[in-house]
This record gives C-alpha cells, sequence and structure tokens, in this order.
C-alpha cells in the first residue's frame, strides 16, 4: 500500500488533502520496494529452504511463475486494450509508455535486466527482478545460507544491507543487479530466525525498528548512512515480525490485514492502471468542489481496492490453481 500512495501521491494531494501531513511519508514510497525484497528473500527462504534440492531448481522456477506471472501478463494486455480504446476515442495518453518491439521480453519477465526504461505497467520492473532472483539469487542464497550457524549468521544480513544502503546501487539500470543483495540478505534473515528460535526482545526490537525507519526517512536524501540505516531497520523489522508475538505481530494477523496481504500482489500489480487513466477522466471533470474532490479520491482508492480484489479472485487465483495442474516435467515431454 506504501507504493500506491507513492504513485497516486499527487492525486491525494490533490482530492484528499486530510492526508497530506503523511506526504513526506508517501514521498519515501520507492523505499517499500526494497523492504520487499528482503522480505522476499526471507519468505521464499522459509517456504522452500527445509524441501529444496538442486536438481528440482526448475520446479520450484515453475510454481513461482504459476504465482506472478498470470497477472502480469493479464495486465499487459488490459494496457493495451486502453491504449486501442484511448486511440479509438481520440483520448491523449502518454505515448512513450508503449513500445511493441519490446512486449516480448516484458511479457516473459526479463526485459528490466538489461532495459530500465519504465513502460505500461511501471511497476512491473520489480518482478522481472524476482524472476531473476527465482533463477539465480535463490539458489546461491541457499547455497551460503542453509544451516549455517555462528556469529557470521548475524553480521553478515547487517552488513549486506548496510553495503547496499551506503552505495549507490539503486543508480545501476538494471533490476537484476537492484535486487540480488537485498533478497541475499532475506535469505540471511531467515536463517537468523532459525538460529534464535526464541527471541523474547521481538518486540521491543520492532519498536525501535519502527522508530528508526520513521528517523532515516528523515534524512535519507542528506547522507548515504541514513540510507544504509534504514535498510538495516527493515531488515530487523522483519526478524522480530517472524516471531509473531509482538503487538504489531498481532495486529497484522487480524483478518483486515491477512486479507490485505493475500490481495496484496495483485493490489501492486493493478492499482497503476487507476493511476493511468485518472487523467483520462477525472481532468477532464474539472473538480473544484472540495466536497466533489473527497468523493473522487475515496472513489479513487476504493476503485483500486476492488480491482485488487477482482484480479485476486479472478486472475490470481484460478490461474495460479490451473496452471499448479500441470506438472512441469509434462510440460517438457
Amino acid at each position: 500500500m506504501w507504493v500506491v500512495c507513492f504513485h497516486f501521491s499527487g492525486h491525494l494531494k490533490e482530492l484528499l488533502p486530510i492526508l497530506n501531513p503523511l506526504q513526506s511519508l508517501f514521498s519515501h514510497g520507492s523505499s517499500a520496494v526494497l523492504f520487499f525484497f528482503i522480505l522476499s528473500g526471507f519468505i521464499l527462504s522459509y517456504n522452500y529452504f527445509p524441501s529444496y534440492k538442486y536438481i528440482n531448481h526448475l520446479d520450484f522456477i515453475w510454481r513461482r511463475f504459476c504465482r506472478i506471472w498470470p497477472v502480469h501478463t493479464a495486465m499487459i494486455i488490459l494496457f493495451y486494450v486502453l491504449f486501442l480504446v484511448c486511440f479509438t476515442l481520440g483520448i491523449s495518453i502518454p505515448m512513450d509508455s508503449f513500445n511493441y518491439g519490446l512486449l516480448i521480453p516484458e511479457i516473459s519477465m526479463v526485459r528490466t535486466w538489461y532495459n530500465f526504461e519504465l513502460l505500461m505497467n511501471k511497476p512491473a520492473w520489480s518482478i522481472h527482478a524476482e524472476w531473476f532472483a527465482y533463477f539465480v539469487i535463490f539458489p546461491l542464497a541457499f547455497y551460503f545460507f542453509n544451516k549455517r550457524r555462528g556469529i557470521l549468521i548475524v553480521v553478515v544480513p547487517v552488513i549486506i544491507l548496510a553495503i547496499f544502503g551506503y552505495f549507490p546501487f539503486y543508480q545501476i539500470p538494471s533490476s537484476a543487479t537492484y535486487i540480488i543483495l537485498p533478497f541475499l540478505a532475506g535469505a540471511g534473515i531467515y536463517q537468523l530466525k532459525n538460529n534464535f528460535p526464541l527471541f523474547d526482545k521481538a518486540q521491543y526490537l520492532s519498536l525501535i525498528s519502527i522508530v528508526g525507519i520513521v528517523f532515516c526517512l528523515q534524512y535519507i536524501n542528506q547522507a548515504s548512512i541514513f540510507r544504509a540505516g534504514l535498510y538495516i531497520f527493515f531488515g530487523a523489522l522483519i526478524f522480530s515480525l517472524s516471531y509473531e508475538k509482538c503487538i504489531i505481530s498481532k495486529l497484522l494477523s487480524s483478518k483486515f490485514f491477512v486479507y490485505g496481504g493475500i490481495i496484496s500482489y495483485s493490489l501492486y500489480m493493478s492499482h497503476y492502471l487507476i493511476d493511468f487513466i485518472y487523467y483520462p477522466i477525472f481532468a477532464r471533470l474539472h473538480l473544484v468542489n472540495p466536497l466533489a474532490k473527497f468523493a473522487a479520491g475515496i472513489l479513487m482508492l476504493l476503485a483500486t481496492l476492488g480491482l485488487a480484489a477482482f484480479f485476486y479472485h479472478f486472475i490470481e487465483e484460478p490461474s495460479h490453481r490451473f496452471l499448479r495442474k500441470v506438472k512441469f516435467k509434462a510440460l517438457l515431454f
């Protein structure tokens, strides 16, 4: 949701000024992608390390493909349909978002490995990065961290996140290089959790991490040390919440947040469609009345959540169930 507010920040400022005190937080929403990469390394390690074998790596790839590809492809199709509709009706849209020559690598989730230009569904670049992580980084993480013990397992994730934050890796025009260190750090945090199954200070660490995150966000553009601190606190928050004993973990276990987590991928992948059509629709209405603007802002947020729920229940989950019935080996023979 942080990324959604980041992309909607201009619209929210115009339509829902009541949220303006949060604009400084929204403006750093791109940092949520880094948090997601660390969390992805942690969750995938948690789910797959216990049963993973190198010989079955392609089966792991297929499982992940079944989860992320259908929604990604559906969004590309929708964007091109929207383009044709707007072109037919004479509605002006940013043409630089469409490049037919890059359609195949876009659908294949490899384009931003070598071409970081943001096209069509712009948030999809991070899914390209995830796809790279499944192929290359996950087996490396398994090799480095699986069943590792000792003091190094405590230090290594911290060092990785500090290096990634301090040096400008985010300036490298490749999603593949951007995900390497955060994903490895997430896998290291998972193994750290395994080494310390009982940690009674998790609640204090989670609160310290949140305070540290808020503090570092205030100064992140002033010095690299604050960016490094932000990423370390991200890792510490994931580590502390994994114990599911602190107040924040219990709050996140409520039905509302659980459902939000379930549809989060569809929300992330579909929200930019709402952002994309905002100006062709709302800009033409020339809203002036504050109450009308407020209603339009609430409608925009409800449409975003509704579209995410639709994508999850009618595209993501049904296609995932269908594709999982197809055994990967059956595709090869």
